[in-house]
């Protein structure tokens, strides 16, 4: 595994004893669970934002018949 960078995430201390909880539950490390939850939603996003992304180039491009249609603008 590549290390490319470190963050210092800094979070109330009455994180501590949830994070405990869902950590074990999880049986992984407080960061391990953490660093789980954090891919779960950059995936979540990217997938929203290629959505996006094709949507825009549909529209740009005039949708997939190569012609305007204003409900693929949407």
């Amino acid at each position: 595994m590549n290390h490319d960078f470190a963050i210092k995430l800094n979070v109330p201390s009455e994180w501590a004893s949830e994070l405990n909880t869902l950590s074990h539950a999880s049986q992984t490390t407080r960061l391990g669970y953490i660093r789980s939850k954090l891919r779960e939603a950059m995936d979540k996003d990217f997938t929203q934002l290629n959505g996006q992304i094709e949507k825009q180039k549909m529209f740009r491009d005039g949708g997939e018949s190569g012609e305007y249609q204003w409900e693929d603008s949407y």
